[in-house]
């Protein structure tokens, strides 16, 4: 029985239903919204919840579905901030580290607000890094708000990294998909954090609503940002085994502690004085010097040692503050790996091809998770396969300015994408992140040249890792011969811009598809997440990929030659992937990840406009109808890769399967699938910045505000 549960991301350009079937709105009932203010109002002038009425495209008033947020929501650009710290000022290789530690320092003196937004990126401090080529040999860190890092450009400064983090730091980490030598690292504050906790949602509320009843407003004002977690979203199932625990076949990350690591408590810069610029000695390496930090940088050891001596994992013997620090950011790393469950062995060769390794296979998948808990419902009541375990991290986490606040509710600014209820102990809290406007900008990330022997045998060329941030960004940014190129884990409110990502030649072999890398770009328990204008001139196995809950992201206006969009299970839900030319097309929706966490997707995930330009006139075989619920396809695809055709059912026009509506996976599953006409081409061709360019209007928002928090 098919029930209202999530809203549905329906991207349909389809014609309303007919007047007598739906009430009247819009241009034919004097510009008035639907009386029902779950409904959307469509270009037509009719009212209803489906895809013709809601779909972005489609929608006029109402609870239309919405990606658009990124940073600072889209109302403000990506800040610039003035120069006042150059690494030539700094003598030595750690010239970068010492001018990015100065940049924090007066970061932290600028008084910014310890809470909401911060200062929306309105003042900042940003290091420059002069056209050039710098030797990086340990990883770099913002863990203060409101610095940047900039280069003069992808084609004048380069940071050159001879080894990799295996070789630096050993094999304490599972480079595969852990680390990274350029990164944003703030504190987690999730729904076990009560501090924040404002306030309990006391009734329940349907998708699309907008006002929510809770059990005080102290503390809450209209402007104040808040986010919605699910304190109990298993509150109605049988308490089941949590992930952290031991699972069979899974491999546990190990880190190994030193005995005073339990001092590692302090924070960054404590207690230290300002560094001082110092004459320049040694800086932009010279041809001679390139070249021999070039051959020096695939040796095991990734070091040169004398003999006799002991290398320290964490650099230069007695620079105890700096390897406490290291150790901490490590455990952190696996602490939430684990937690998220990254760590577990995916399904070898898991495609939507249905090809071998695919456990999908079919529409009909085991319902695992409890009746009525937050985990079925995310699958659409268990029509696909939930997971066998439930597994960590929050399953929602909706971000919204309060719009108005009164007595026993508040309301927000946004639609709710889901449904509420009072099972899982919905709780209102402040949005909060402890590192927040920070971002790399405007240079090329080259790591030397080394194979990609194995799947999870990367070495740890790893260039970004975002973890626990907010309002960040990477933007106009190269990276060559990387591992894995960029990932966000637990942050909200991130752009990915600009990024092109090569190899000097091919780095793989048959074992891993003669792939060159792990993960291109990933996001993972993250929410409004942009990558947008990525450009792919090689291929990793998993070249984009949403994981482990991630929820309202979007990759849009990319390409690449051979482009993989991985939905890497874990519950992934209301995600974009818009205005994308996958190249071959070969693998466009082959998908991996670990078979206990579930289908590929959960509800409410649309691809618009996805393309393969080495093949204009082929059409794009979409998944089998195990792969996910409620999933939308707007475009030229073809049937699903396993399975019949087109069924007739109530998610089809008029009932019946038609050469635009096929009605692919309809019973059960509930897709939309809409084929654009022969010749003709989707407008607008991304639908992301249509989004953006109409969030006023749609969401009837007045001038912008700043967050009174």
């Amino acid at each position: 029985m098919r029930v209202h549960t999530l809203l549905l991301l329906c991207l349909a350009a389809a014609a309303a239903a007919p007047a007598s079937a739906a009430k009247k709105c819009g241009v034919r009932n004097r510009n008035k919204p639907c009386a029902d203010r779950r409904a959307c109002c469509n270009k037509k002038g009719y009212c209803g919840k489906s895809a013709p009425y809601c779909a972005a495209i489609n929608c006029v008033s109402g609870p239309c579905q919405t990606w658009e947020d990124a940073i600072q929501t889209n109302e403000r650009p990506i800040p610039s901030y003035p120069v006042q710290f150059n690494v030539l000022a700094y003598d030595d290789t750690k010239a970068v580290l010492a001018a990015l530690k100065a940049a924090s320092a007066a970061a932290a003196r600028l008084g910014v607000p310890k809470t909401g937004m911060g200062n929306e990126g309105q003042a900042g401090v940003a290091v420059l890094l002069p056209a050039g080529r710098y030797r990086i040999t340990q990883f770099i860190e913002l863990t203060q708000s409101n610095v940047a890092v900039r280069g003069e450009g992808v084609d004048k400064t380069v940071l050159y990294f001879p080894r990799a983090l295996q070789h630096v730091y050993g094999n304490l980490m599972a480079w595969s998909y852990m680390g990274g030598f350029l990164t944003c690292r703030g504190r987690r504050y999730d729904s076990a954090v009560t501090q924040f906790q404002l306030a309990r949602v006391t009734g329940a509320a349907r998708k699309g609503d907008r006002r929510l009843s809770v059990d005080t407003t102290r503390g809450i004002t209209a402007g104040r940002w808040i986010r919605l977690y699910a304190t109990k979203p298993l509150a109605t199932g049988p308490r089941r085994q949590l992930l952290g625990e031991e699972q069979e076949g899974r491999e546990r990350v190990k880190v190994q502690v030193e005995p005073w690591e339990a001092e590692a408590e302090m924070e960054l810069w404590e207690e230290e004085e300002e560094p001082q610029p110092q004459p320049i000695s040694r800086r932009q390496l010279t041809e001679k010097q390139q070249a021999t930090s070039e051959d020096d940088g695939g040796s095991s050891s990734g070091s040169s040692k004398k003999k006799g001596s002991k290398r320290r994992m964490c650099g230069r013997k007695g620079d105890r503050h700096r390897c406490r620090r290291i150790r901490k950011a490590m455990k952190e790393w696996e602490k939430e790996a684990e937690a998220l469950g990254l760590g577990q062995p995916e399904v070898p060769g898991a495609s939507s091809s249905g090809e071998e390794g695919d456990e999908q296979g079919g529409e009909k998948a085991p319902a695992t998770s409890a009746a009525g808990t937050l985990d079925a419902y995310i699958f659409f009541n268990n029509a696909v396969d939930s997971g066998k375990s439930p597994f960590g991290g929050e399953r929602i986490r909706f971000i919204s300015r309060v719009s108005a606040v009164g007595s026993g509710w508040i309301e927000l600014e946004r639609p709710l994408p889901y449904d509420l209820r009072p099972e899982w102990q919905v709780a209102v809290y402040s949005f909060e992140h402890s590192v927040q406007h920070v971002g790399y900008e405007d240079f090329t990330v080259e790591f030397q040249w080394d194979t990609y022997p194995a799947h999870f045998g990367a070495k740890g060329y790893n260039a970004f890792r975002f973890q626990s941030c907010a309002n960040a960004w990477i933007r106009n940014v190269r990276i060559i011969d990387a591992d894995n190129g960029a990932e966000s884990i637990n942050c909200d409110l991130i752009t990915m811009q600009n990024i092109t990502l090569e190899f000097t030649r091919n780095r793989g072999n048959k074992g891993v598809g003669y792939s060159s890398g792990h993960h291109g770009l990933w996001a993972a328990a993250s929410s409004l997440v942009h990558f947008t204008d990525l450009t792919f001139k090689g291929r990793f196995i998993h070249d984009l990929t949403l994981d482990v809950w991630s929820q309202e992201c979007a990759y849009t206006n990319s390409r690449g030659v051979d482009m993989s969009m991985d939905m890497h299970r874990g519950g992934v839900h209301n995600n974009l992937w818009s205005n994308i030319d996958v190249g071959l097309g070969s693998r466009t929706f082959q998908s991996s990840g670990a078979a206990s966490k579930g289908a590929h997707a959960a509800a409410n995930n649309t691809w618009w406009n996805i393309y393969a330009s080495s093949r204009p006139t082929a059409s794009l075989a979409i998944p089998d109808c195990g792969y996910g619920p409620l999933l939308n396809y707007v475009g030229g695809f073809g049937p699903p890769a396993k399975g019949a055709a087109g069924i007739a059912g109530p998610g089809s026009p008029a009932g019946t399967p038609t050469p635009l509506f096929p009605a692919y996976c309809t019973p059960g599953v509930a897709w939309w699938v809409e084929q654009k006409r022969a010749g003709a081409a989707l407008s607008p061709p991304d639908l992301f910045p249509a989004m953006v360019a109409t969030r006023q209007q749609r969401l009837a928002i007045p001038a912008v505000r700043r967050p009174k928090n």
